[in-house]
């Protein structure tokens, strides 16, 4: 079976042209899922370091009833 093409025009082109766009789709997805790990790591260390610098005063509290 063959893929009728208009004069003058070859598959090559359009199949290269294809490729490239789903490539750019990959880069462009692997480029976002690593802005988000980035993030996502910056905000649970950001988090880590409140906790360090002030403690919650609940946390006692729970402490001190099971106590």
């Amino acid at each position: 079976m063959t893929i009728p093409v208009p004069v003058g025009e070859e598959v090559g082109p359009k199949l290269v042209r294809f490729l490239y766009f789903i490539g750019a789709g990959f880069v462009c997805t692997a480029a976002i899922n690593k802005w988000r790990d980035l993030e996502r790591k910056a905000n649970i260390q950001k988090q880590q370091k409140e906790l360090l610098e002030n403690p919650s005063p609940n946390s006692h509290g729970v402490q001190s009833a099971v106590e």
